[in-house]
């Protein structure tokens, strides 16, 4: 700093446009970090109005004290000394340029009125230093900071910022220069308490970080740590044995640039030059005992790296001394006329010259240099990160922050980053779990610290703090920012359960087919020529609907499909059982009227049976056309789980439909009714028992289906279940009533039937009389065995006058069977 000072000083002084005819000279004091001889030196300054020996040796003592004398202080390096040092030389009316001291408390111009300085303040290296934690996703840090203004002033502004942006503070130890083996060994210790705050910003003096270094450094300190270094520090860590505790680093540095002209000027001093600054020389001692170099003047040309005096931030110096000059140079520009030889030292006031000084416009070494209102220069910082280069630490440049810049402050060239591992690979520092998308953030007992907790699966993240459900038949996107609509799926052929139903419901289509085609084969015997073909043929085309249903019920769902499932299942039901009411009625009301008298009942003719099941199917039909147009079947959505992004579509059936069920279930009740009434007929007029257990099983499938059908949550067990009842019913009525009369005409000898279903013998009269058994002769009444027959024919022996039901297709004789 001293050899900067007086190369800007000797430059100036053989500069013939600034200040000619006019010679700087200057005083270099110690002030040794402390703020007593900081304060001891600025006074000796500001009270001496003398020039000092070695700048005036060549006038008399009249011209020393006008001409000559202290105008201005350039310094200190440090906040801490630098501000009682301004306060004094404030009351002198002497303005004061600091080259490194940064405090943000010196801005205050009412009480630093005097004060300048070269350098930005703190409030935009606490900037730079929160972009670059920003930058790295550094948000859980640890802060030490020394007890002085720099370090108080520029933590407090370092917690306001970061607080701003996100970023924790872990903890924040404050350190004195002064403090004990005992105080340093408890902030090492808060590395421990706190082993997620992997980034550590050191505010503070050199001095202070060096002590607290040195802790950790006898302790074997040896877990990992990022350090950000502020420009106070960081300088010597080779030569004190911290490089390795300090790798990965990175230091925030006021910009300065490479002087060439100094760079020649500092290689061209000879050591043993008596004009050669003391320090300068302890400073190259300690050096070459370090590199065991014996002669000093090769050590210092030798040892002397490329761009050291950017390196060594020399540049805020000269800027500071070439600050004066300007400012003296405008003053007596404007109080002499240009003409200099005119004015005395007496002339120059401080008032004025800091007037002037506040108001310098040059060309620095850098570029153009001013100050803004507060006398402060523009924030501009260099970064360096301290690693291994070649198998040594070096500081290499990489990066600048420029406060100028609205956006994009922060420049960083990535590639030539090294962390700890020697990559550039970023460590983490942070108290926060990195959640997997869906995830939100909980908060931990540590303080700043957050875990994460797994939404739903159809949630989406909401401020990353709630879990918010999606709507039914919606799901997250994929990075779980918003809702969108599942594309509804349908049942497929393929689908293993509906290709079982549909090869069930094929099967039956055959099976009646093969029972009308034995029907009609066997149309002659007397079996089926009983059970009303007419009767019958409907009550198979509800069969076949029946099995047709399943069929539809796979189909793709929309208007028209839903239409058809509706009303194919109504009318199938109604075509199944209205017949089979019929049938089942006309049985109970033909024997019940046998046991009152020989009459005929009335309506149990094969017209009569028709235009009545005709009748009951319109009904059915006039319910169905309503209920299509009031309360239709709907295509509808369902979500069979919130934890899969599937949505089936199928056909919710409407009011129209229920109407339609409820009529069919009046139906089958009534089936029931007539079934249980009938039991007690002969077993030769057994259809009726087999008629009751069809309609029973009915009864018990959809009594025991409802339910299932309505709490599924699941388009294809829907239709399952709807068309396993479709064709538990069909196939009951399919074998109950038909196949049973088929085997019998096929498999069973009419003279065994006729064993078999032989109750007595009975003798018929045409007064009503009862029928009594008259035993076993020729001309006994035999009653003929129907299979599943609505009433058994009558054979009286082998007459030719018998006449039997097959006669009337079904009709009763004349005379009514008694029991």
């Amino acid at each position: 700093m001293a050899e900067s000072m007086r190369f800007a000083i000797e430059e100036i002084n053989n500069s013939s446009e600034l200040l000619p005819n006019i010679t700087l000279g200057f005083d270099i004091l110690d002030d040794g970090w402390s703020e007593d001889i900081a304060l001891r030196n600025t006074l000796d300054l500001v009270t001496d109005y003398k020039a000092v020996d070695q700048i005036c040796t060549n006038q008399s003592a009249d011209q020393e004290s006008s001409n000559s004398g202290i105008i201005g202080i350039i310094g200190t390096s440090r906040s801490a000394t630098t501000i009682p040092s301004t306060r004094l030389a404030a009351l002198f009316d002497m303005p004061m340029i600091s080259y490194y001291a940064s405090s943000v408390e010196l801005t205050d111009k009412i009480q630093f009125k005097y004060f300048l300085r070269t350098v930005p303040p703190d409030g935009l290296q606490v900037g730079a230093i929160v972009d670059l934690l920003e930058l790295y996703q550094w948000d859980y840090i640890a802060v030490i900071h020394s007890i002085d203004s720099y370090g108080i002033h520029g933590a407090r502004q370092l917690q306001t910022l970061v607080e701003s942006r996100g970023i924790c503070i872990a903890f924040i130890s404050p350190v004195s220069d002064s403090a004990t083996e005992k105080e340093l060994h408890e902030v090492v210790q808060k590395f421990d308490e706190y082993p997620e705050a992997k980034t550590v910003v050191m505010f503070s003096s050199g001095k202070v970080a060096n002590t607290v270094l040195e802790q950790m450094k006898i302790e074997e300190f040896t877990r990992d740590m990022t350090w950000i270094g502020s420009d106070d520090w960081g300088y010597d860590l080779k030569e004190r044995g911290y490089e390795h505790l300090t790798t990965g680093a990175i230091f925030t540095r006021f910009y300065s640039v490479s002087v060439p002209e100094y760079e020649r000027y500092v290689r061209n001093l000879q050591f043993h030059n008596p004009m050669l600054s003391p320090w300068y020389k302890d400073y190259w001692r300690e050096k070459t005992t370090l590199y065991n170099c014996t002669n000093v003047d090769v050590c210092i040309s030798t040892f002397l790296e490329n761009d050291f005096s950017a390196i060594y931030i020399t540049l805020p110096i000269i800027d500071a001394v070439y600050v004066f000059a300007h400012g003296l140079h405008s003053l007596l520009t404007e109080k002499c006329g240009g003409n200099e030889n005119t004015c005395r030292y007496s002339d120059v006031e401080g008032e004025e010259l800091l007037y002037h000084l506040r108001n310098v416009s040059f060309m620095a070494k850098s570029g153009l240099f001013n100050f803004d209102e507060n006398a402060d220069p523009p924030g501009k910082y260099i970064l360096r990160n301290w690693q291994i280069v070649d198998g040594e630490h070096r500081m290499v440049k990489i990066g600048l922050w420029d406060s100028a810049k609205d956006n994009d402050k922060l420049i960083i060239e990535q590639d030539k980053v090294r962390f700890l591992n020697g990559t550039n690979r970023i460590p983490e520092s942070t108290c926060r779990l990195k959640c997997d998308l869906g995830s939100i953030v909980i908060p931990l007992e540590k303080k700043c610290c957050w875990g994460c907790h797994k939404c739903l699966p159809n949630a989406i993240v909401v401020d990353a703090t709630k879990c918010v459900e999606c709507l039914d038949a919606y799901w997250p996107s994929v990075n779980f920012t918003s809702c969108h609509p599942i594309h509804p799926t349908h049942l497929r052929w393929v689908d293993p359960l509906v290709l079982i139903i549909s090869i069930i419901s094929a099967l039956g289509i055959v099976l009646c087919a093969l029972t009308v085609i034995g029907m009609s084969w066997y149309a002659d015997q007397p079996i089926i020529k009983a059970c009303s073909r007419e009767l019958s043929a409907i009550n198979i085309l509800g069969i076949v609907l029946s099995y047709m249903c399943t069929f539809i019920l796979v189909l793709p769902p929309n208007s028209s499909t839903c239409m058809a499932v509706d009303n194919v299942i109504s009318m199938c039901f109604t075509l199944t059982y209205a017949p089979t009411l019929l049938k089942v009625n006309r049985i109970y009301r033909i024997f019940r009227a046998g046991k009152k008298s020989v009459r005929r009942p009335k309506m149990v003719g094969v017209k009569q049976q028709l235009v009545i099941v005709s009748f009951v199917i319109a009904i059915q039909i006039i319910i169905v056309v309503i209920g299509s147009i009031m309360g239709p079947a709907v295509r509808e959505k369902l979500t069979p789980s919130k934890s899969k992004p599937y949505v089936e579509t199928y056909c919710r059936f409407g009011y129209g439909f229920l109407a339609a069920c409820v009529y069919n279930a009046l139906i089958v009740f009534a089936c029931c009714y007539y079934a249980f009434r009938a039991r007690k007929v002969p077993d030769n007029y057994n259809e009726s028992k087999f008629i009751a257990i069809s309609v029973y099983s009915t009864s018990v499938v959809f009594l025991s289906i409802i339910p299932v059908y309505s709490t599924s949550n699941s388009a294809l067990y829907k239709v399952a279940t709807l068309s396993l009842a479709l064709l538990v019913n069909a196939y009951l009525n399919l074998f109950c009533v038909y196949f049973i009369k088929l085997y019998a005409v096929q498999f069973v000898d009419p003279d065994e039937m006729v064993r078999r279903g032989t109750l007595g013998t009975f003798q018929a009269t045409n007064s009503g009389r009862a029928l009594r058994n008259i035993g076993a002769n020729d001309n006994r009444i035999r009653v003929v065995p129907a299979i599943s027959g609505d009433v058994a024919g009558i054979s009286k022996g082998t007459s030719s006058s018998q006449k039997t039901c097959e006669e009337c297709n079904g009709e009763t004789t004349k005379d009514t069977l008694s029991q």
